[in-house]
Parts: C-alpha cells; sequence; structure tokens
C-alpha cells in the first residue's frame, strides 16, 4: 500500500513540474471534466504491478485532445436514422455507419464535443483493461511491442462516432473461447483473422437504409471496408490501421486500405499494392501529429 502512494505521489509531483507536459495539457483542456481523468490516473498508481496500465492510460489522456464528437442536431438525427433502420446490424459495424457523414459533407460547422472534456473513468478503465486483457490472452501478444499496442490496438474509437454510443455498447471480442485454439494450432495472424473473426464475428449485408446527409441508400465501399477491417483487427490484437489517399494524382477521387502487422511472420506488413500509383499517403492515427502544410 506504501509503495501504491509512493507511486502517485510522484506521479502527481512529476505532472506538477512538468508545467508543458502534454498530460498536464490534456487535463488543463478537460475543465470540469479533469476529475474524471485523474480517476484513471489515481486507479492505476495504486498498485506498481499497473504500471503498464498506467502508461497506457496517460498515453490515451495525452493524446485525446482533438478526438470528439459531433452533437449537431442534423447528425445526431442521422445517428438516431441508423439506429431505426439498422436494428439487425452488430454494434462494431453500426460504429462505422456513424463515421461516414464526415466523408460526404461539410462537418467543419457543425458542433462537436471534445473527448476530454465528456469521457468517463469507468469507461477508460474497462477499455484498457479489456484490452490489456486480449493484448495478454493472444500468443503473438508478447511479440507486439507496448508503442505498437498503444498506437494500433488500445484506442477506444475508430475515428468521430459519438462517444456516448461507445460509453454505452463497446463490444469486446470473446477471446477467451479461443483460448485452447491458439495453443494447439501454430497459425498466423493472417489465418487466425481469416478462420476466427472474419468467419466469426456477426456480419450483415453490403446495402444499407441511411438517410440524408448520406443518403437513402448507402452501398459499402473502401471506406466501409477499411474501418471494418480496423474495428475487427483491433478486437483480436492485431495492430491495423487505415492509410488514404486524398486525391489521386491523375483522376478524381480518394481511396482507403488497411495495413496489417502481422507479429508471426517477424513483422511482415500486409497492405494494398497500388502504392506507385499514390501522390501522396497519409495514415489515421490516435495520437497526434501536426497536421501537414498544404
Amino acid at each position: 500500500m506504501r509503495s501504491g502512494i509512493f507511486f502517485l505521489s510522484f506521479l502527481l509531483v512529476l505532472v506538477s513540474c512538468s508545467g508543458h507536459s502534454e498530460l498536464d495539457k490534456a487535463l488543463r483542456l478537460s475543465g470540469e471534466n479533469r476529475i474524471e481523468l485523474e480517476k484513471v490516473i489515481r486507479h492505476f498508481s495504486q498498485d506498481t504491478s499497473d504500471s503498464l496500465k498506467l502508461k497506457a492510460a496517460l498515453f490515451l489522456i495525452e493524446n485525446m485532445p482533438g478526438h470528439c464528437s459531433v452533437v449537431d442536431s442534423c447528425i445526431v438525427d442521422y445517428y438516431l436514422q441508423v439506429d431505426l433502420k439498422n436494428k439487425a446490424i452488430p454494434f462494431y459495424l453500426k460504429n462505422i455507419l456513424y463515421n461516414l457523414p464526415q466523408y460526404y459533407v461539410d462537418l467543419s460547422g457543425v458542433k462537436k464535443v471534445e473527448d476530454v472534456k465528456v469521457i468517463k473513468s469507468d469507461f477508460l478503465i474497462n477499455h484498457i483493461e479489456n484490452m490489456f486483457h486480449i493484448w495478454e490472452k493472444v500468443p503473438w501478444g508478447k511479440d507486439i511491442s507496448f508503442e505498437t499496442f498503444c498506437e494500433y490496438i488500445l484506442p477506444y474509437r475508430l475515428d468521430g462516432e459519438p462517444l456516448t454510443k461507445l460509453m454505452e455498447h463497446y463490444y469486446y471480442f470473446p477471446i477467451d473461447s479461443f483460448s485452447q485454439q491458439f495453443e494447439d494450432y501454430n497459425i498466423t495472424v493472417d489465418e487466425f483473422l481469416y478462420n476466427y473473426i472474419w468467419r466469426l464475428l456477426p456480419q450483415c449485408g453490403r446495402e444499407f437504409e441511411l438517410t440524408s446527409p448520406v443518403g437513402e441508400h448507402y452501398v459499402a465501399d473502401c471506406i466501409w471496408d477499411s474501418y471494418k477491417v480496423l474495428s475487427e483487427s483491433r478486437l483480436s490484437c492485431v495492430p491495423a490501421a487505415i492509410d488514404f489517399t486524398p486525391c489521386w494524382p491523375s483522376r478524381n477521387g480518394k481511396h482507403f486500405w488497411n495495413i496489417i502487422e502481422d507479429p508471426c511472420l517477424v513483422k511482415k506488413t500486409f497492405s494494398e499494392n497500388y502504392i506507385d500509383h499514390y501522390a501522396k499517403v497519409y495514415r489515421k492515427t490516435y495520437s497526434r501529429n501536426p497536421f501537414p502544410e498544404k
């Protein structure tokens, strides 16, 4: 107990002395919600055995500013229509539909709320515990570095989906039921995704009944496919990300695709083989990066 108190005291002194640290900035931006973020830090500071979970919590909090949900009435109505017209779709897939408006309409002037101001401690603690459990359970977890885990597996959101729905319905893959099969078979991550995740997770068709601003009918495209693979990869502790080109060099349009790192194959990275046709490629990350100059 004494060691836990010392550990927490050391952390608080470190934060207060840093002044301009990313953590300090995030806590100042959180306003009245600061108490929720400090609860998370305090929770993982009680026991030195949770030191890695504490670092993960700090990573999420430090990079939280900028992650937000749209709360404008027109988009909230769209969320409700998605729920009403697509009741049979599992939440982890419905989450993708929530993200579509940002690719079809200009959301620069709509009302948004930042996660750092509203996220709850219980949600963040539960998410970190669940993701660490999955990381410790899969046999390739030992080959995934902590830095890779934080950036490509740990994040609690895909993009700009409504945080309130995440906190109410977030879905975790029951990895425990497959632990014996992991021990019996020496499978690659690619084989695991194909045989266990993509075949066993709840699926749905590729056409959806939506409403404005996306349109009455939406047929799954590269945006849908990329978010789907990203969601399923994170739920099964496979490092993945979305790369995209905002504009082709020789024609109109943009394109999204996934990169997947397979620890079982000496960090082999799977991606689409069109790279020579791209003028500029960007990657979606949870960690904050400087916005590129035009």
